[in-house]
C-alpha cells in the first residue's frame, strides 16, 4: 500500500490505507476505499454461507469452523487460486469471528 492513501474500513471503521488492486484478483481485490481484509472476508464468506449452509455439520456455525486449521487452509487456497489481493497471513481469525455479526457499514464500530 503506498502511503498517503489513509482512509477507513466501511464497515468496522478501523484505519486502513487504500491502494489499487490487481485487476486479475480473484475473490478479493484492494481498492482505494472499501473493507478492511478481515471485513472482506467476513462479506465473501457470508454470501457463500448463504449457498452452502448445507456443507456444515448438524449445528455447527460457520464461526465455529472458522477456528478449524484445516478450514482456514482450504480459504488459503481459494484465495491463492483466484489471485486475491489478500493472503491468508493477513487474516485474522479471531477477528473475521468477532467481526462477522456486525451491521455492514456500521459506522465508529471498533473491534
Amino acid at each position: 500500500m503506498t502511503a498517503g492513501n489513509e482512509t477507513q474500513c466501511r464497515r468496522c471503521g478501523i484505519p486502513a490505507k487504500g491502494s489499487k488492486g490487481n485487476p486479475k484478483a480473484r475473490p478479493l481485490r484492494r481498492a482505494m476505499v472499501g473493507e478492511c481484509s478481515n471485513c472482506a472476508i467476513v462479506l465473501f464468506l457470508q454470501k457463500l454461507s448463504n449457498m452452502s449452509s448445507g456443507l456444515l455439520p448438524p449445528g455447527a456455525t460457520w464461526t465455529e469452523a472458522l477456528r478449524l486449521p484445516h478450514v482456514q487452509k482450504q480459504i488459503g487456497a481459494v484465495l491463492r487460486v483466484g489471485q486475491s489481493d489478500v493472503t491468508i497471513e493477513e487474516i485474522d481469525w479471531e477477528r473475521v469471528i468477532a467481526l462477522w455479526d456486525i451491521e455492514p457499514h456500521a459506522e465508529g464500530v471498533l473491534f
